[in-house]
């Protein structure tokens, strides 16, 4: 490790501002430190290729000072320079190999501390640190529950699989649509009562077919009226009639957790209530097809 992180920091001083137009003319790959005493009293330069390391050291047995400016930079890297040259070293430029048995991990610039994971996550602010995942995650890699290739994040269907198109559920094929539209639109109570009419029996029995088929699938059964009597009494009648539809799909060999019952009287026309037409659409059962 010490090795990575000393390389590292030579090769950035080496090749930074006045020493990169010097030493990076030799064209090879090359690293080093400069250093200067106190009133420049001694400079000297450690550089190295892949394969040379040379020192260059300047000063007097006496110490005295080199003069104004004359730092490692100035006195020491020209000699390291002029010598290398002559030397032609690395003329094949070979660049530095790491030595075996090191490994790269990711750590935090701030506090120097090493992810496990090496997802860039400080372990202690990592909820999953044995596993990479992104920052948005908590560190945590996300989930694919019903392993449809879409993740749980961008799934609208987590436990059930379905392709990206259609955000991860279920496509629901056009004859199945048509079973599931033409039980809503035959369906027919006696006036004012949760009594089913006979005429919409056959494309109801068709309904529990398909759900049976389709065990994964679950059904929100809503209920509506319109606007005549009180509010309690349509509330009351529209729960009814949600639930008159559900015992009859477990009649037929549905099971009731995958029924849900819903009843809101007259809170959500979608009609006017003032004409006939309106009312008559406003009394209405709603069937949809939910997955998890």
């Amino acid at each position: 490790m010490w090795w990575i992180l000393l390389f590292s920091i030579l090769l950035l001083v080496c090749f930074k501002d006045s020493l990169k137009l010097s030493i990076s003319s030799l064209n090879v790959p090359l690293a080093g430190k400069t250093g200067t005493t106190n009133e420049n009293k001694d400079a000297w330069f450690v550089g190295f290729s892949p394969d040379l390391t040379v020192g260059v050291y300047v000063g007097f047995d006496k110490p005295r000072t080199l003069g104004y400016k004359q730092t490692g930079s100035a006195v020491a890297v020209p000699i390291f320079k002029n010598f290398m040259n002559i030397a032609n070293v690395n003329s094949q430029k070979i660049p530095f190999r790491i030595p075996s048995g090191l490994s790269f991990v990711k750590i935090d610039s701030n506090t120097g501390l090493i992810s496990k994971d090496a997802d860039g996550i400080l372990d202690k602010d990592d909820d999953c640190p044995n596993n990479p995942g992104p920052k948005s995650n908590n560190g945590c890699p996300y989930a694919d529950t019903d392993e449809d290739g879409v993740l749980d994040k961008d799934d609208d269907c987590v436990n059930v699989p379905g392709p990206k198109s259609n955000n991860g559920c279920p496509v629901i094929e056009e004859k199945e649509q048509e079973i599931l539209n033409t039980a809503f639109e035959n369906l027919e109570f006696e006036s004012g009562k949760d009594i089913i009419k006979e005429v919409s029996f056959p494309s109801l029995e068709e309904l529990a077919n398909l759900l049976i088929k389709k065990s994964e699938w679950k059904i929100a059964i809503a209920g509506h009226t319109d606007n005549v009597g009180s509010a309690k009494t349509n509330l009351v009648l529209s729960k009814k009639r949600s639930q008159a539809i559900a015992d009859y799909l477990e009649q037929r060999g549905v099971n009731s957790n995958r029924i849900i019952v819903q009843y809101f009287g007259e809170e959500k026309p979608v009609a006017d209530n003032d004409t006939k037409e309106g009312r008559q659409q406003n009394r209405r059962v709603e069937m949809t097809i939910l997955f998890e």
